[in-house]
């Protein structure tokens, strides 16, 4: 049981907070019978092909996918393999924050998280 305690830290939070993200991007389960969540967004970003697996719902309510791509983003920055590699809470408010903010600040906000996603996820 202390084991497993001290693996649970504020990075193990992080971590599934960014695959409660892919849920809601997506609509899909983490795990179930057909594919692994998490391994499928992996897989669709090295192909540059992640908004094909957007919720139907958000695809038709939202004007500008942007910002969603963005989410996407931040999901695998949430769930790097490595703890160390993963943002923290702090950084992750920080980024929402961002993209909540009006349209003419998204290119900041943009710009903030194409650097933090390639200096982070492209270590892989």
């Amino acid at each position: 049981m202390l084991e497993l305690l001290s693996r649970l830290n504020e990075k193990s939070d992080v971590y599934s907070y960014g695959i409660v993200l892919l849920e809601l991007l997506t609509g899909k389960k983490a795990v179930d019978e057909e594919c692994n969540l998490h391994q499928l967004i992996i897989s669709k970003a090295a192909n540059d092909a992640v908004m094909e697996t957007v919720e139907p719902e958000i695809s038709a309510t939202c004007g500008d996918l942007g910002p969603v791509k963005k989410v996407f983003q931040l999901a695998l920055l949430c769930t790097k393999k490595q703890p160390s590699d993963r943002p923290t809470m702090h950084e992750v408010v920080r980024l929402l924050n961002f993209l909540a903010k009006p349209t003419f600040l998204h290119q900041r906000s943009s710009y903030f998280l194409h650097l933090h996603f390639h200096r982070q996820y492209q270590a892989t």
